[in-house]
């Protein structure tokens, strides 16, 4: 009865339906219990779950869970900036992929391993529209209010040709505190597009969980919080 519980609450929305741009392909927010997937490259009816408290060794973290709740897509995150994909939930399958971070200068950037071979990188997510803190998403950041913003980077192949985008927006007044979207080149498997976004969340949380919250002074902030009223 809990892992069900928290499997429906994993799949439930925190505030009501997001609207996208027409072009978004990918598109994730966050939800009460973690990351919600809204839109997949694909086009499938798919949902994300996680593992939940009682995954078995060598389950994956993430599941990208079709109709019938057939397993698609396996997601393994490895320590704390990487995640492999694998067709399926068993770990003897192979690789699929994987999105790994990096970081210069403080601003996290990603590497897209695709199923054939291709080799994506994104620019630093850039602030967009102006705002206080730094100009990308960095570990920085001192305060909650620092991150809070819209910030976006180009997807660019090997040959450095900006062939799609991944966006973040990260604030209190919006319909989730953290929203995601983009726009990926067609080789971008569904599972591959969705541990970019993991990975982004994750840097995103851990910023969030090393940086002032103003408005407790202390560390370990929350960047949803809003000023009290």
């Amino acid at each position: 009865m809990m892992l069900a519980a928290v499997v429906l609450a994993a799949c439930k929305p925190s505030r009501g339906p997001i609207s996208y741009d027409p072009d978004v392909k990918l598109a994730l927010h966050l939800a009460r219990a973690g990351l919600f997937l809204d839109r997949i490259p694909s086009g499938r009816e798919l949902r994300l779950e996680t593992g939940g408290w009682l995954a078995s060794p060598g389950r994956p973290t993430y599941r990208l869970v079709g109709e019938g709740n057939q397993v698609v897509t396996g997601l393994w995150t490895v320590g704390h900036s990487r995640v492999m994909v694998r067709e399926g939930e068993s770990s003897i399958e192979p690789i699929a992929g994987e999105v790994v971070a990096s970081w210069e200068e403080s601003a996290i950037r990603l590497t897209l391993h695709l199923a054939n071979a291709h080799v994506l990188h994104t620019d630093a997510f850039a602030r967009q529209g102006g705002g206080t803190g730094p100009s990308t998403i960095s570990r920085s950041a001192q305060t909650v209010l620092d991150v809070r913003g819209t910030y976006k980077a180009d997807v660019r192949d090997a040959d450095g040709r900006s062939v799609g985008w991944l966006r973040a927006k990260i604030g209190p007044y919006q319909k989730a505190p953290r929203i995601y979207d983009g726009v990926l080149p067609a080789d971008v498997g569904d599972g591959v597009a969705v541990a970019a976004v993991i990975v982004l969340d994750g840097e995103v949380a851990w910023i969030e969980d090393h940086a002032l919250d103003v408005y407790r002074g202390t560390g370990d902030g929350r960047l949803e919080k809003s000023i009290p009223r």
